[in-house]
């Protein structure tokens, strides 16, 4: 596993993943078999007859045009070839997420994008490949149900048993190739969100304390400490692409962490006095496609779906 230390993500960076999420907050992932138009089964796919996965001179099976032998391919390592992992380059890596929330019991639906940057600047951005998992969580809302943050209204704990990688770099060439994230000792899909008793080794996105954004603004919390990411802000920015400003998603600085081994607690301020949770996400709304308001005379809930952009840039090194 590479060396990772933490950045703050500039303002262009969160406009960057705004236009991302934007056009996603309808749209699901999906698994990686099945379906018309897909790369694993059905007729019109491709690994059908007439598809280009079959078939000599449209598919990726055969000489010249494929992508099994050596020279043009992306399934083995051998010289120019996108698959081998001397091709692998990245500098930093920044979060996205899509949660959807049923309004029956809070069970919920987490997808997770890791995006791994070959460069990553002002003048600058150069995607290596985006990283997709899905995990199912519960969502509960209330006070007092996060120790060590009295200001906390919501808390997500994800169930590290139904984490799927749905990456597939043959349906879209955005994806990693999960092999070659594991063989790089980058596979930060893992790491971030399953704990150490599960194979990873930070397991920050295992548990998101949540905030609500009224109880963000009344706080006055900035959750950088030389400004920038306080509720006003927030509100402000994402209201001119159309969106709500709904919750922060917090991380707990636990030894062990990336938040406590990366300095999230130097970069950022905390939920309150003594708290060690700090600022990792901002998540919102479409109102176009989640009528919900989280905040009423129930008390903060979330339900239905919801854009989550990750705050920091993670640089990656060694």
């Amino acid at each position: 596993m590479r060396v990772l230390s933490l950045r703050m993500l500039a303002l262009f960076s969160l406009m960057i993943m705004l236009g991302s999420l934007m056009g996603c907050l309808s749209v699901r992932g999906s698994s990686r078999d099945g379906g018309a138009d897909d790369d694993d089964s059905a007729a019109n796919d491709d690994d059908a007859s007439d598809d280009d996965d079959a078939v000599g001179d449209d598919d990726d099976d055969a000489v010249g045009d494929d992508d099994d032998a050596v020279g043009d391919d992306d399934d083995d390592d051998a010289a120019d070839d996108d698959d081998a992992t001397a091709g692998f380059e990245a500098e930093a890596l920044t979060f996205e997420g899509l949660l959807d929330v049923s309004p029956f019991g809070g069970s919920a639906t987490v997808q997770y994008t890791f995006n791994y940057w070959g460069e990553y600047s002002q003048s600058a951005q150069t995607l290596t490949c985006k990283q997709v998992i899905e995990i199912n969580a519960e969502v509960q809302s209330g006070p007092g149900l996060v120790p060590t943050c009295s200001n906390c209204t919501g808390i997500m704990i994800v169930d590290p048993n139904s984490y799927t990688d749905i990456s597939n770099p043959a349906a879209n060439p955005d994806h990693c190739d999960p092999e070659v994230l594991e063989a790089e000792g980058a596979d930060y899909g893992v790491a971030f969100t399953l704990t150490e008793a599960q194979g990873g080794m930070f397991g920050d996105l295992g548990t998101v304390a949540l905030m609500d954004d009224s109880v963000h603004a009344d706080l006055g919390i900035d959750w950088l400490v030389n400004g920038g990411m306080d509720a006003a802000t927030l509100e402000s920015d994402l209201d001119q692409s159309g969106l709500d400003y709904t919750a922060s998603g917090l991380d707990q600085a636990i030894p062990g962490s990336f938040a406590e081994t990366g300095g999230l607690s130097g970069a950022s301020n905390p939920a309150g006095p003594g708290s060690d949770w700090y600022g990792f996400w901002y998540i919102f709304r479409n109102p176009n496609d989640n009528g919900h308001e989280s905040t009423g005379s129930n008390g903060f809930a979330l339900v239905g779906e919801y854009g989550m952009a990750g705050i920091w840039i993670i640089t990656l090194s060694g």
